[in-house]
């Protein structure tokens, strides 16, 4: 019968041919119903369909029940999880109408086949339908499975393992999580030692394991987090995966593993370091400041960076504050650029003699010994004016240049722009025009030329609001 063959292989589509959207059976239904004698026998040489069984369970049980031996029998083929399977949907639609016929085949099957994805699911049904009486079995079983799941994983990091659980949603995915989140909602503390192993045995950690861990164990699966940030770090790829931990351990005191946060908070890798940085800074000040100011001076830059970093986060008096002497000290203008966003972030009206200090810590520094290009000859261009109609020195212009050189943006500079508010609005215009000619003659509007390009800005919306 070449319909009842296309139909069986049509099995993973035909739900919406037996059953309409709301359970009632479908004309086609009914045919399959009124004919089941004369089709069953070619319907049970292609494989029942599921859906069938279902149907047939619903309306004519006693027509099913005599081939329950059969359409639950063990298939062979080979697939990641075995070689021999069962139809476990068929079993679990069986179960639901009659868990004591079913429930010496499922005991014997789970003995029988070697799939673990068919096992493992075979155990659910046999504990969702005998509850208690078979719940030490179940978790026996378990244990061997992730222990089994661990393993394939270890041995194919190439390539990589999927385990297939069938109660999952999605498709073609590892379900492994889904896995792990039945069993945890179902026996919880029962399995905690045997997820927290499979999570540090797992060379390949999957964060989703350990976000369903602190979902059902709460901080009890703190431990099982802390695994996320035991990682090696070989560039800023990584710094995903640990902004993903530490959402999943900042609903938990993990202050056990704030020193490791600590070690990562001083990594290389600048997105990395961020990552850790952040979830520092919303933890309480008495628990960040004091280690954050160790950084401060550490002889490494990028780690003198991330205590800035962590500290110009907090954004507390405090912290302000204890950023402020690395104004006068910190050559680095990376890390004195996180200060001056934190100290100077609020315009000012400064005196001259501030603004002049500003400039002579810069020239301490080291940062005004030379110009910032070779084409740029402060002592050529026009000179520009202070409010008080005092000439800037050339060290003053070359400070003007310096700072904007030292912003990643065509935007003016936090230290300078309290600075540039006493400069004389109307004596920037000669300026302007001979730094213009000298941009165009030596490359024009291209990156290397944006501090200067800025500077011009600066003037330019300096004299607009004048006129």
């Amino acid at each position: 019968m070449d319909e009842t063959k296309l139909l069986a292989e049509r099995k993973y589509k035909i739900q919406e041919i037996v059953f309409a959207s709301d359970h009632r059976i479908t004309s086609f239904g009914r045919y399959l119903l009124e004919h089941f004698d004369e089709i069953i026998s070619d319907f049970m040489k292609e494989s029942l369909p599921s859906q069938f069984v279902d149907l047939f369970v619903r309306e004519k049980f006693e027509k099913i029940e005599p081939l329950i031996s059969q359409i639950t029998k063990i298939k062979e083929y080979d697939s990641s999880g075995g070689k021999k399977h069962v139809p476990h949907r068929t079993i679990e639609i069986l179960c639901k109408a009659k868990p004591a016929l079913t429930e010496s085949i499922i005991l014997d099957r789970i003995e029988a086949i070697d799939c673990v994805s068919c096992k493992a699911e075979l155990n659910r049904i046999l504990y969702e339908s005998f509850r208690d009486k078979y719940k030490q079995k179940v978790v026996d079983s378990a244990k061997v499975t992730l222990d089994y799941i661990s393993e394939r994983k270890n041995k194919n990091l190439d390539r990589g393992y999927d385990f297939d659980w069938p109660l999952s949603k999605e498709f073609y995915r590892d379900d492994t999580s889904d896995y792990i989140e039945w069993l945890l909602k179902n026996f919880g503390s029962d399995l905690k030692t045997e997820i927290f192993n499979y999570v540090e045995k797992t060379k390949v950690l999957d964060l989703n394991v350990v976000g369903v861990a602190v979902k059902y164990l709460g901080q009890d699966a703190v431990d099982i987090a802390g695994e996320a940030l035991d990682m090696t770090i070989k560039n800023d790829d990584i710094a995903g995966h640990f902004r993903q931990a530490f959402n999943i351990l900042s609903n938990l005191d993990y202050s056990k593993y704030y020193d490791k946060t600590w070690e990562i908070v001083k990594s290389e890798f600048k997105k990395v370091s961020e990552t850790a940085c952040l979830t520092l800074s919303r933890l309480l000040e008495k628990q960040v400041v004091p280690k954050a100011l160790e950084l401060l001076n550490e002889k490494q830059a990028h780690v003198r960076e991330a205590g800035a970093l962590v500290l110009s986060l907090l954004s507390i008096l405090d912290s302000v504050e204890s950023l402020k002497p690395l104004l006068e000290k910190e050559k680095n203008d990376d890390i004195r650029n996180l200060v001056v966003g934190v100290v100077y972030k609020a315009p000012v009206e400064l005196g001259f003699e501030e603004a002049k200090r500003r400039i002579s810590v810069a020239k301490a520094l080291g940062k005004l010994d030379k110009p910032l290009a070779k084409w740029l000859d402060e002592s050529k261009l026009p000179e520009i004016l202070w409010k008080d109609q005092k000439p800037l020195s050339e060290e003053e212009i070359r400070y003007l240049f310096y700072r904007q050189k030292t912003v990643p943006a065509i935007e003016m500079d936090l230290e300078l722009r309290d600075v540039v508010a006493l400069i004389d609005k109307s004596s920037c215009e000669k300026f302007s025009k001979s730094l213009l000619s000298l941009i165009l003659k030596n490359g024009g509007f291209k990156a290397p030329n944006r501090f200067a390009i800025s500077i011009l800005e600066i003037w330019e919306v300096m004299m607009w609001f004048r006129k």
